[in-house]
């Protein structure tokens, strides 16, 4: 949790932020060089779709009217080399964030778009008023900008400055990212009182650091300051391979955290909290942990269920089943759920958290220990337990204590059952948050993916072949099927559409059972009776046994792999 900041009365009233150009000398914003615009393939990645030609991020603890604040200001250029690149680097996006205790704001963009048109440069601008605005959750703005005339050969420059009220959290900076980068570079300045320690992750190796103090003079007088510099050259591109982890868990990147103030004179202040600390405080959260202890929310809903004397797995599937089939997920994250909780709640509807704190105040209602698990989505990264920090995560499961062991729910799906979790959970381990302390636990996958074929054949004396098929999809396979058949328009229109897909197969008798019932394997039925189906050689006859296979080509073709295979 982030403290007040009492600054004592000798301190001055403001500091005057300038940047000071180190190490910016490379990249001049509009000046981009004629090599740069006529280059069709990047040498060091001739495969790559796009390329960071150059990112500078200047970061400053800097002081306003309103107190100290962390100002980020990042310059960066984009070659376009390939049409599929377009839409993934034509397109920027920022997302903001605010609460109780303060704010993010942008505070200037401006962007170019570079082509070559008969050997002349052509510009097309946008500015921080062609931004696209909307609210993204509770706590979250998104800003985005689309750039004009992006084509095969474009060069894309963009700067922009935010200032944030968080300076105690300072955002990761990726050096790494899909797409090779030629140079990155971050200079992050802040007063020596100001304590903070780093923590970089990747393997891609530092190019150049350097530690130095500067001053930076302030009216008559001036204020010693911390300098570090850091730059990466020639970062190749890390993309997501089939059976991976989350791809930014292993890119190359750096964290900053504040973990004390010691302004001279004054008492030294701790910013590092602990675990420990951590869960007290969202147990004691008027937003959090306070929310939980009342019952009189969700007492109608559990009531309405009507198995107050049935057993306890009972009741669990009961109020599971409740959640996940009458309450709309609204897409938001997060850990708090919104101001708007009780309102949500009458029109069945909420985040992540709030969808949660709901199922757990049923259960609690029922005489059912539950407890909210946070944790961090797979795109949002890795929890480290050596770095502990609220800020880290971004969700809210449901842990439900039933005969000594812990049962994992997210009500947000419809189609998710009891230890089976949407894949984006699946990251490590989630942190269970309880008055009594809390427990870490493991967020894994808690049932197989299954599926078992059942085909017999009947060849008749034309060598006509009929089938009988019945496939069970249990764990993951049914969660995965069912999500699919719901995507797809329904059970109706799933079967349709796979009949005409396969219609030399001449399917028939298509049918599913347990559809609606989680707790059981989804069993898929046909008949089916394809054309030349036998190959006669001589009085040898060929046929396939496989009628599906799993795998239509290799996933796994590079050389070298060096991340771990994960299923």
């Amino acid at each position: 949790m982030i403290k007040s900041l009492y600054i004592i009365s000798f301190l001055l009233s403001y500091f005057t932020l300038s940047i000071s150009g180190y190490g910016q000398a490379n990249m001049k914003f509009g000046k981009v060089p004629m090599e740069d615009l006529k280059m069709t393939v990047y040498e060091n990645d001739t495969t790559a779709e796009a390329a960071i030609l150059g990112e500078e991020s200047y970061y400053n603890i800097g002081y306003t009217t309103g107190g100290f604040k962390l100002i980020m200001e990042v310059h960066r250029r984009i070659k376009i080399l390939h049409k599929d690149a377009i839409d993934a680097w034509g397109n920027i996006t920022f997302s903001l964030y605010e609460n109780s205790g303060g704010k993010e704001s942008l505070g200037s963009f401006k962007g170019y778009t570079f082509n070559l048109d008969g050997g002349k440069v052509v510009e097309e601008k946008i500015a921080l008023k062609d931004a696209f605005k909307e609210r993204s959750s509770e706590n979250t703005s998104t800003y985005k900008f689309t750039f004009n005339n992006v084509q095969v050969g474009s060069v894309i420059e963009y700067s922009y400055k935010i200032y944030s009220d968080f300076y105690g959290r300072v955002p990761k900076l990726y050096f790494q990212r899909a797409i090779p980068v030629r140079w990155s570079e971050l200079t992050f300045e802040y007063p020596e009182f100001f304590k903070y320690k780093y923590f970089m992750t990747g393997s891609e190796p530092v190019y150049k650091s350097e530690f130095t103090s500067v001053n930076e003079s302030v009216g008559s007088g001036s204020i010693a300051k911390t300098r570090d510099y850091w730059v990466l050259k020639d970062i190749p591109a890390l993309k997501q391979l089939s059976y991976m982890g989350q791809v930014t868990n292993y890119r190359t990147k750096i964290n900053y955290e504040l973990y004390g103030v010691e302004i001279p004179g004054s008492v030294y202040e701790n910013y590092s909290a602990s675990w420990e600390e951590i869960n007290h405080d969202l147990v004691k959260s008027e937003s959090f942990g306070q929310l939980l202890d009342r019952l009189g929310p969700t007492k109608e809903l559990a009531a309405s269920l009507g198995v107050d004397t049935a057993s306890n797995m009972v009741k669990i599937n009961a109020a599971v089943n409740y959640v996940q089939s009458n309450f709309l997920y609204n897409e938001y994250t997060g850990v708090y759920p919104s101001s708007d909780w009780r309102k949500n709640l009458k029109e069945q509807k909420g985040s992540a958290a709030e969808l949660s704190f709901t199922l757990i105040g049923i259960l609690k209602n029922l005489g059912i220990k539950a407890y909210p698990v946070i944790l961090s989505t797979r795109n949002n990264g890795a929890i480290f337990r050596s770095f502990p920090a609220t800020e880290d995560f971004n969700y809210v499961i449901t842990a439900i204590e039933y005969e000594g062991k812990y049962l994992l729910v997210d009500p947000t799906s419809e189609y998710t059952g009891i230890n089976i979790l949407p894949e984006y959970c699946l990251n490590g381990e989630g942190m269970m948050v309880r008055e009594e302390g809390l427990k870490w636990l493991p967020i894994e996958v808690g049932n197989p993916y299954d599926i078992t074929e059942f085909v017999q054949f009947k060849l008749d004396d034309e060598l006509k072949v009929t089938a009988e098929y019945q496939a069970k999809y249990d764990g993951y396979a049914a969660y995965n099927l069912r999500e699919s058949i719901s995507d797809n328009g329904g059970e109706e229109k799933y079967i349709s559409d796979a009949m005409e897909s396969y219609k030399d197969q001449n399917i028939a008798n298509y049918s599913f059972e347990n559809l609606d019932d989680l707790s059981q394997p989804v069993i898929k039925k046909y008949t089916i009776s394809p054309d030349d189906y036998i190959e006669e050689m001589g009085d040898i006859f060929l046929f396939k046994p496989i009628l599906y296979p799993n795998f239509s080509e290799n996933p796994f073709k590079k050389d070298k792999r060096t991340f771990p295979v994960d299923f």
